[in-house]
């Protein structure tokens, strides 16, 4: 059998791999230190934005950045880039460093494996903006199973779109995806939390690593 397995756009990927009914996530840390030294090269971004199960990834990295010491193997050097972002207190703006200004997770879910065990992770805090974009005819991940992600998210907003297991890329859907010092004004809900410089997102889900058959 030919070792090829297809184009990169065609390549089955994944950032782990569920065992024993999803109970056990296999490959993780190999995951970590890939998206890390992603960032450390590429950053910072201004967000992360994940389909599926980079959904739950982006979701468990943004912990991650939060609280690095939640998993032995998210390393620790060399230190991250940060983002410069500024706050609005009240009437005073706040200028501060930070790894993350917005998540976006599309048709995502809740990391539920007891190996290893998220407990600690979520829920995640109020001044991390979350958008979770769901499809109303999902069938592969039904917009119930991705709530229980949108109830760990303190700051949270909902969006629906009429397909199912899908980014939607119509025009409208993609002007509502800009965000940035004008752009995170449309997330309504979200628009008190932070203002970002600059407009890159890190795509947690499409450079995850091949699967190997």
């Amino acid at each position: 059998m030919s070792e090829d397995i297809g184009s990169p756009e065609t390549t089955p990927r994944a950032w782990a791999m569920p065992r024993d009914d999803g109970r056990v996530y296999v490959g993780l840390d190999e995951a970590y230190r890939y998206i890390h030294d992603f960032m450390v090269e590429r950053g910072p971004f201004d967000g992360i934005m994940g389909f599926s199960q980079g959904a739950c990834m982006a979701a468990i990295v943004a912990a991650l950045l939060e609280n690095p010491s939640l998993n032995h193997a998210w390393p620790s050097h060399p230190p991250l880039p940060r983002l410069q972002c500024a706050y609005q207190n009240s009437r005073v703006v706040i200028t501060t460093l930070i790894h993350c200004a917005v998540l976006i997770c599309v048709g995502g879910f809740l990391p539920t494996s007891t190996t290893p065990s998220f407990a600690g992770y979520f829920p995640l805090p109020a001044h991390l903006p979350v958008l979770h974009v769901m499809g109303r005819n999902d069938t592969h991940m039904v917009p119930e199973r991705s709530e229980l992600l949108a109830r760990q998210c303190l700051n949270s907003r909902v969006e629906m779109h009429d397909g199912g297991h899908y980014t939607p890329t119509k025009a409208n859907w993609r002007r509502f995806f800009r965000f940035g010092p004008s752009g995170i004004h449309s997330y309504g809900a979200m628009q008190s939390a932070v203002l970002p410089v600059g407009e890159r997102i890190l795509p947690a889900a499409p450079a995850a690593p091949a699967i190997q058959a």
